[in-house]
C-alpha cells in the first residue's frame, strides 16, 4: 500500500468543529467507498487525486476506533469527505480566512484537507491517525450526546470539544501546557482562554487548544471518564451541556473554569511529577490507570 511522505513541518494545530450544518459537495468525478472497523461504519469520498490518502486513512480506522470506544460506540455512520485543497476544505464548510485548519466535524461528518497537502512533503501514517482520532471524537462526542436533529442546540462550550479531542489524541505534546497558561494570563489579565474561548479561537489558536487540553486533563483526572460519559448521557436525554455538567459533576462549568483558572493563577502545576506541567490521565490506556494523576506520555513517533 502506498504510503504518504513524511511531513516536513509540523502542524501547530490540526482542527475545528462546527455547529453549521452548511457544507458544499464534492465534484463529480468524486469517488465512495464503505468500510466498517470495530462495530462502526465508515464512508470515504475523495477525488482521484487522493486515492492513496484515501487508502491510509483505511489502513489507520481499524487501530483507531478501538481508541475512540472508551467513550462509547458509535451509533451513526461517519462520511469522512477529503478535499483536494486547503480553499476546498473552506469552501465545503464555509469558514474563510483558517489558514490552520485542516478538518471540520460534525454530528456525521468530517472534512479534511487532504493529508499530501499538510505540508511540503504531505505527511505520514502518525499524523493521519492523530488528525481522525481528533475529528472523529467530535462526532463521537456529538452522537453519545445528542441526536442528528439536537447536536447543534447542546451548546457545548469550545474548552469541553476541543479539549477531549485533543486529550484523546494524545495531543499534548505539541500544546501548550499550565505553565504556557499561566504566563499568558498573567501576560493578558483582560483575557480567559477557557471563559472566552471563542472570542480568542480565530486569532490566538494555540492558546485556546492548549488551555482546552489542561482543562480537560484536570476534569478527567478530578472526577473520571464514567463522570464524562454520564455527563454526554444526561445531555442526549435532558437538555443542554450546562444543566447536564451540573447533574453528572456535581458543579457548574463556571465554576469548574473557574476552578481550573485558579489552580492555573495559583500555579498548582508545579507540584506535577514532572515539574513542569500537570498529569494527563488520559495518556495511559484504561487498563493502566490506577486513579489520579499520571506523568504525562508522549508518542516517541510524533
Amino acid at each position: 500500500m502506498a504510503r504518504l511522505a513524511l511531513v516536513a513541518t509540523v502542524i501547530a494545530v490540526l482542527s475545528g468543529c462546527s455547529a453549521s450544518m452548511a457544507t458544499r459537495p464534492m465534484s463529480a468525478a468524486a469517488q465512495a467507498t464503505e468500510l466498517q472497523a470495530n462495530g462502526a461504519v465508515f464512508i470515504l469520498q475523495y477525488e482521484p487525486v487522493d486515492e492513496d490518502s484515501a487508502k491510509d486513512i483505511r489502513s489507520v480506522l481499524p487501530a483507531i476506533v478501538p481508541i475512540l470506544q472508551r467513550w462509547g460506540n458509535f451509533t451513526t455512520p461517519v462520511t469522512i469527505r477529503i478535499h483536494p485543497t486547503h480553499d476546498a476544505l473552506e469552501a465545503a464548510v464555509l469558514h474563510y480566512n483558517y489558514p490552520w485548519l485542516r478538518a471540520w466535524a460534525r454530528y456525521d461528518t468530517i472534512d479534511l484537507q487532504s493529508p499530501r497537502t499538510w505540508g511540503i512533503l504531505g505527511s505520514a501514517l502518525p499524523q493521519v491517525t492523530e488528525m481522525l482520532t481528533h475529528e472523529l471524537t467530535h462526532c463521537l462526542m456529538y452522537q453519545q450526546s445528542a441526536t442528528e436533529n439536537t447536536w447543534m442546540y447542546k451548546r457545548i462550550p469550545l474548552w469541553f470539544r476541543e479539549g477531549m479531542a485533543s486529550v484523546t489524541a494524545h495531543q499534548e505534546y505539541r500544546r501548550p501546557h499550565d505553565e504556557d497558561v499561566w504566563r499568558y494570563l498573567k501576560a493578558h489579565p483582560e483575557k480567559n482562554p477557557i471563559l472566552d474561548a471563542d472570542g480568542l479561537y480565530q486569532a490566538e489558536p494555540d492558546i485556546v487548544y492548549g488551555a482546552a487540553h489542561e482543562a480537560f486533563a484536570f476534569l478527567d483526572g478530578r472526577y473520571g471518564d464514567e463522570a464524562i460519559i454520564r455527563l454526554m448521557q444526561r445531555m442526549k436525554t435532558n437538555g443542554d451541556f450546562g444543566p447536564a455538567f451540573r447533574t453528572a459533576i456535581g458543579l457548574s462549568e463556571d465554576v469548574f473554569a473557574r476552578e481550573y483558572v485558579r489552580y492555573v493563577e495559583w500555579e498548582g502545576w508545579r507540584d506535577a511529577p514532572d515539574g513542569k506541567a500537570r498529569a494527563h490521565p488520559l495518556a495511559l490506556p484504561p487498563t493502566q490507570r490506577t486513579g489520579g494523576l499520571h506523568p504525562v506520555e508522549r508518542p516517541a513517533s510524533l
